[in-house]
């Protein structure tokens, strides 16, 4: 899957499904876009996976049939990244858990909301997933805005989820139901 759609900013963003070769791209974009903002559940420089570490998890993740990970690249740099994670277990496999980043220089172009529509299409068509659920720090307000447009309700939250500087900041859960 490979998708080009020219941006705000007349850029053309490439979004694709990730491939162990990115692993080491990956890992350093993880590392760069933690330290952009709080907003996310690690700093710069704390996603401490191996380039092979990071190649297995890739992987693996592509071998699930219900689950998805982009990137976005823009003139071959990773700008952002996200996922739709459905567990294979009967009980649960129609709950899929999100995630998306975008790097701080690219906000503003509509990144996010592109992304965001490939990834709910994309569980949408699986035929099993009838929820996303995704985790937004309580001060990301931009990211709740997002979320909320598309579709996204808030149903619950985790107190006290993240600790940043001796600081405790809440985790609101939102979901999107399809039924």
């Amino acid at each position: 899957m490979i998708k080009e759609i020219k941006l705000k900013s007349d850029k053309i963003l490439t979004i694709r499904r990730v491939e162990e070769g990115d692993a080491k791209k990956l890992i350093e974009y993880l590392n760069l876009v933690g330290g952009e903002s709080d907003f996310l559940l690690f700093g710069r420089d704390e996603f401490e996976f191996s380039v092979d570490q990071e190649r297995d998890f890739i992987k693996n993740f592509n071998n699930q049939k219900n689950s998805i990970m982009l990137i976005g690249e823009i003139d071959g740099e990773i700008v952002s990244t996200s996922q739709v994670n459905a567990p294979d277990k009967p009980r649960i496999c129609h709950n899929g858990d999100l995630a998306i980043s975008v790097r701080k220089d690219f906000w503003e172009l509509g990144i996010g909301k592109i992304v965001m529509n490939e990834l709910i299409e994309f569980a949408k068509n699986t035929g099993v997933i009838r929820l996303i659920n995704l985790q937004v720090h309580q001060d990301n307000i931009r990211g709740q805005n997002l979320y909320q447009k598309m579709g996204f309700q808030e149903i619950g939250r985790y107190k006290k989820h993240i600790c940043i500087d001796n600081k405790y900041y809440d985790s609101i859960i939102m979901g999107l139901y399809f039924d």
